[in-house]
């Protein structure tokens, strides 16, 4: 009898068992590979999905492992959750580090 491996997990053919995916990347249930997460997000070993980074935060490459790698947007540019840059602020506005908006 053959198994379904669990979303987070993935096998190839003739496998013996589920390996869970590595951080950085994530697979839904009866999965063959995992998928790397996206700018902006990141997800720890064994996920089912990524995870956004804050507003007032970024990532601008694949693959993030961890949260702490959410990078801070600078005082004077903001962003949304799941961003892979932050914007500048427009003339007559500004904002703190990490801001969300301006």
């Amino acid at each position: 009898v053959c198994l379904d491996c669990l979303a987070g997990t993935w096998s190839a053919d003739e496998a013996g068992e589920c390996t869970p995916c590595g951080a950085g990347r994530y697979s839904g249930n009866r999965s063959s590979s995992c998928t790397i997460c996206q700018t902006g997000t990141w997800s720890p070993r064994g996920s089912s999905s990524c995870l956004e980074c804050p507003g007032g935060s970024y990532v601008p490459d694949l693959g993030l492992e961890a949260a702490t790698g959410c990078l801070a947007c600078p005082a004077g540019t903001s962003s949304t959750a799941k961003a892979s840059q932050c914007e500048t602020c427009p003339s007559g506005r500004w904002s703190l580090e990490s801001s969300p908006s301006c």
